[in-house]
């Protein structure tokens, strides 16, 4: 079993779809490298399980394979903090 631990750009210096670009771009390298993708797992903690809930979303809306599970640990869902 392997962990691979993305950085990926933060805002506000690099507003979204940054880092959705940024797990996007690993995502498809991982596949290309011959990764099968029910052989990943995206997990992400807080704005991180966020990211992983947006990752997926994009994964879908290009019709491209998702991960065999996602794990989300708190993640922010609501941006407007009300």
């Amino acid at each position: 079993m392997s962990l691979l631990h993305l950085e990926y750009r933060l805002a506000p210096e690099h507003p979204l779809p940054a880092a959705v670009d940024d797990t996007l771009a690993f995502y498809r390298a991982l596949l290309r490298d011959g990764i099968s993708s029910s052989r990943l797992i995206i997990m992400g903690d807080s704005a991180g399980g966020g990211l992983t809930l947006l990752t997926v979303q994009a994964l879908l809306a290009r019709h491209l394979p998702i991960p065999r599970a996602i794990i989300t640990m708190s993640p922010w869902t609501d941006f407007s903090s009300s």
